[in-house]
């Protein structure tokens, strides 16, 4: 359910650039399986001049605008509940982290410039390069989660890690 629910949120952006950013990006482009990922929601990145076509295509989705988080000047967070009672949620970011000064480390075009297909996803979708990736797992380990010992992340900058070419370190 989730998977054809995220090919229909990609699908409904149509030509607008989005990358997949975090745990369902990670699901898709480093783990075997993307069930063994845990996640609980769906993180998109796109240029700021962007956000109000992607807020279309998610109202059109059926999700509703939630209330921002306190300090969270860089993200919106979208809910739906499915016809099955299954709750979707995704955050819609133009900066990679709330904290200000994380923000703009990895800007869109520099990003859009390096991303990779998430093939399983369809011909559209996109997310971070591995580096990328590296940097932006780093980073929020550090400005969303006061560097958590938690393992999940810890296992995610290290699948990174090794996929990462010489060239690209």
């Amino acid at each position: 359910l989730r998977h054809a629910e995220l090919g229909r949120l990609l699908h409904a952006f149509g030509d607008t650039k989005v990358l997949l950013l975090k745990g369902a990006a990670l699901a898709y482009t480093l783990y075997p399986g993307p069930h063994l990922r845990p996640r609980l929601d769906v993180d998109l990145f796109v240029r700021h001049d962007d956000i109000d076509e992607v807020h279309r295509g998610l109202v059109g989705c059926g999700y509703t605008r939630g209330p921002a988080a306190a300090l969270a000047d860089f993200e919106r967070p979208y809910t739906r509940v499915d016809a099955s009672g299954l709750h979707h949620h995704a955050d819609l970011h133009w900066g990679v982290a709330n904290p200000a000064p994380f923000a703009s480390v990895l800007p869109f075009d520099q990003a859009w410039r390096s991303s990779i297909p998430v093939a399983a996803l369809g011909p559209t979708a996109r997310t971070l390069g591995h580096a990328d990736a590296l940097l932006l797992a780093c980073v929020h380990r550090i400005a969303h989660h006061h560097d958590s010992p938690n393992l999940l992340w810890l296992w995610d900058i290290h699948l990174l890690a090794t996929r990462l070419t010489d060239a690209a370190w």
